[in-house]
């Protein structure tokens, strides 16, 4: 596992040439020493200490601060642990004009769809001001948002619509029919709804350059898809069961092939691809890269949360509970990242967290009673829960929310690199050790 090129431990031995007190004095050791290792009594240059020193991963207390402050492909620790606050209890929030109808984080920011209102982003550690306003080309409601941290994408009415950060509007395009979900690996935007132009329920769209906006493929379902996500390698969809039972499908991302052509785009021969036929239909899926989180219904009025390995779509546990709610919903009911999934429960109005490993609940937000605000919307950035809610008198305030995740230990992470294909959790930080 590399380090940092340059050092930047706790800002030691980081000065340049161009700084007031001039360059800093690193120097990496000779291969033969490093093996060796120092002697006892062996005198160590200040250089080498320097360098030493450098080769330590920097500790942050924030991600969306060491996204800021680190060069890419960077490894930082990050320690979000508070002794003072309890899992799931809000650490911040800010008030908005209406309900969220969407959201979406990266680590740095956070954008938001505001019901009645506009498309707006702001920093996760600065939730006082608004960075940027998005402004659709055409009317309707935002269903789903993606923030790459290069590209904000939205999806209403039968339109995807991508901007760059600062807000000018790069590409729309028309799928033919209602859009219900979205998402981005950086070189394509997949979507997928009711069955569109071509009578395909999901496309893989060519996210920039000379391509952006056209179609890299399409696919055919033969039952509304209701939510989609993707790693890099797979793009996965689910939603209501086809007519051979099949409601969850694993596809390649460069092709849109699965493992049977049963979706007229051709059968992955690499074993790569493959799908699920669940007791019921697929409402809410998310993925890590190693695993991937859906729910689904079940016999009324239980319904499922589900972890399957990404690569093979095999159930690794599931969890049957009257209070998951998926049925009025067909994005952002469920997250997931390097420990822990996450889903709306009771009515959308509280949050639970389940260990990747175990299956176990983990924690719970509190139980507020009656009039508890209903949640719209639920995302993870790894090192925080986000949370979109209604606007009423009941809520007045904190629209969107910010909630301690529960960090048992520090993790050490990676900074997302511009050349990297494969996102598992993060789009511009990847953690490199499980909890």
């Amino acid at each position: 596992m590399g380090m940092p090129s340059s050092g930047t431990a706790g800002g030691w031995a980081t000065n340049t040439a161009s700084d007031p007190d001039g360059a800093s004095e690193r120097a990496e050791p000779a291969d033969a020493v490093k093996k060796r290792g120092l002697r006892t009594g062996e005198p160590v240059p200040g250089h080498t200490i320097n360098w030493l020193f450098s080769q330590i991963p920097p500790i942050y207390t924030e991600l969306s601060s060491a996204i800021a402050e680190l060069p890419a492909g960077a490894f930082f620790r990050l320690d979000d642990v508070d002794p003072n606050r309890a899992p799931g209890t809000q650490i911040d929030g800010v008030t908005t004009s209406g309900s969220i109808d969407a959201l979406a984080v990266d680590g740095r920011n956070v954008v938001v769809s505001i019901n009645g209102g506009a498309i707006t982003r702001y920093y996760a550690n600065d939730l006082t001001n608004v960075v940027t306003t998005y402004t659709q080309t055409n009317a309707g409601t935002v269903i789903a948002l993606v923030t790459t941290g290069a590209y904000v994408i939205a999806a209403y009415g039968q339109y995807v619509e991508v901007w760059d950060m600062d807000g000018v509007s790069q590409w729309v395009y028309d799928h033919g029919a209602t859009v219900r979900d979205i998402d981005c690996d950086g070189v394509c935007v997949y979507l997928v709804g009711n069955a569109g132009t071509g009578s395909h329920e999901a496309r893989g769209i060519q996210l920039a350059g000379a391509s952006a906006g056209v179609e890299v493929w399409a696919y055919a379902h033969g039952a509304i898809l209701r939510a989609v996500c993707c790693d890099g390698v797979r793009t996965y969809v689910g939603g209501d069961i086809a007519s051979d039972g099949v409601a969850l499908i694993g596809l390649i991302s460069d092709t849109g092939f699965d493992a049977t052509d049963r979706g007229g785009t051709g059968a992955d021969d690499s074993g790569r691809a493959w799908e699920v036929s669940p007791d019921n239909a697929v409402f809410g899926i998310a993925t890590n890269a190693r695993e991937l989180a859906c729910t689904f219904g079940g016999t009324a009025p239980v319904c499922h949360l589900r972890l399957l390995a990404a690569g093979s779509g095999e159930s690794l546990w599931d969890h049957a509970d009257p209070d998951l709610y998926t049925a009025a919903r067909t994005y952002g009911g469920v997250a997931i990242d390097q420990g822990r999934v996450f889903a709306l429960v009771d009515q959308e109005q509280d949050v639970r967290a389940w260990s990747i490993r175990t299956g176990a609940e983990v924690w719970r937000t509190a139980d507020y009673g009656v009039n508890r605000p209903v949640s719209n919307h639920l995302a993870t950035d790894g090192s925080s829960i986000w949370l979109g809610l209604e606007r009423d008198s009941l809520n007045p305030q904190n629209t969107v929310r910010r909630l301690s995740r529960g960090a048992l230990v520090p993790r050490l992470w990676r900074r997302f690199s511009p050349g990297d294909r494969f996102l598992p959790m993060r789009r511009l930080a990847i953690p490199q050790e499980g909890s």
